[in-house]
């Protein structure tokens, strides 16, 4: 049986909401534990009972039911991790979902690193992109092998449309009080130097080519278009 933390997103209008306990997971494998059958479990999940998640992982149907996407997506991370027969480092999406960075999109596939420069794979139900590991920096969140903060935003913003990267850029430039977790700076750590936020320098595109032709700059604490003028996504500022 696993059993992992909690999790945060954005709602449909973009706010934050806070952390949700996630149900436990359902193995197969566990199956004399739980005083049950493979076909007992096939069965409660035909019924509705349990939902599952993958193969070989269950979760209760009315607690699956009751969650958000982004808490179902993280749950599907989880199970992934469970289920995985070699060392997996969520990457994109997956790492967000672990580091409690809100993400913009439904449907993203269970995303992790790959070693080996062949042009990325899929198995077992998990997307792998390749990663230089002179530039990987790897951190244990949560019981999971993620890429860092820095690593997974410049990923999001390098790899998805530029206003789906907004949301977890402007996440990361604040310090996140719940987790503990400091400031982001435009160079990319809670120390002031690394990786760019600011106009490039993606450790896999250290030219920053991506970055550079997308018209970003800093505004008040949040990355926007330089033709926004600062007041489509926050709203006019109010003057104290």
């Amino acid at each position: 049986m696993g059993e992992f933390g909690a999790v945060a997103g954005l709602d449909p209008r973009g706010r934050f909401v806070g952390m949700t306990q996630l149900p436990r997971l359902i193995l197969s494998r566990d199956h004399l534990f739980h005083g049950t059958t493979l076909k007992e479990l096939a069965r409660s999940a035909k019924a509705g009972a349990l939902h599952r998640v993958r193969q070989g992982v269950y979760v209760d149907g009315a607690a699956w039911d009751a969650l958000k996407p982004w808490e179902q997506y993280r749950v599907r991370v989880n199970a992934a991790a469970e289920t995985s027969s070699s060392r997996t480092i969520f990457a994109r999406h997956s790492a967000a979902s672990v580091w409690g960075i809100p993400t913009i999109g439904l449907h993203h596939p269970v995303q992790a690193v790959t070693l080996r420069n062949d042009g990325g794979r899929s198995r077992a139900g998990i997307s792998r992109h390749y990663a230089d590991p002179a530039s990987l920096k790897v951190y244990r969140r949560e019981g999971l092998l993620v890429t860092d903060r820095v690593r997974t935003v410049l990923d999001l913003a390098a790899f998805t449309p530029f206003v789906e990267s907004i949301a977890p850029l402007d996440h990361v430039l604040k310090s996140d009080r719940k987790r503990g977790l400091p400031a982001i700076h435009e160079r990319g750590t809670s120390g002031g130097s690394g990786w760019n936020l600011h106009g490039g320098g993606h450790p896999e595109n250290p030219s920053g080519d991506r970055f550079r032709r997308s018209p970003v700059r800093i505004c008040g604490g949040i990355l926007q278009p330089r033709f926004d003028a600062c007041r489509r996504i926050r709203g006019p500022s109010s003057s104290t």
